[in-house]
């Protein structure tokens, strides 16, 4: 018997929606040095049924922030499209591992799947002290 797969595309219903396509930059668990300054991008589809519009913002949910600000997609994302959302971050000066979720909000309601970015930041490598 044939096994029915869902496409999850299909999933998406009602006027807003984001899927997560792919991360751009700054893949899952990449090491930083403490108080490295990055940018992390993900590529998302618009899933729902109306356009993103230029106010549409993208806001810290959870996590650890890592000093990312929220910021306006400041262009009209058509229905269907996809496009590259990004923050500005720093890496904490704590070794540790860090997480943080985005999710994009018209302005009263959060919607569509998290964005999240993991880093593991490092002791820093003592300096050699020479002979």
């Amino acid at each position: 018997l044939a096994t029915v797969t869902v496409d999850p595309s299909s999933l998406a219903f009602g006027c807003n929606n984001l899927a997560f396509v792919r991360d751009v930059s700054i893949p899952s668990g990449t090491v930083m040095e403490p108080g490295k300054f990055f940018t992390k991008t993900w590529k998302v589809e618009n899933t729902g049924s109306c356009a993103w519009e230029y106010n549409y913002i993208l806001v810290f949910t959870s996590g650890n922030s890592l000093d990312g600000e929220t910021s306006r997609i400041q262009k009209k994302i058509a229905s269907g499209s996809w496009m590259e959302l990004s923050v500005a971050m720093a890496a904490p000066e704590e070794p540790g591992t860090y997480t943080s979720s985005w999710r994009l909000s018209d302005g009263k309601s959060l919607f569509g799947a998290p964005l999240t970015v993991s880093i593991v930041v490092q002791d820093p490598v003592p300096a050699y002290p020479g002979p």
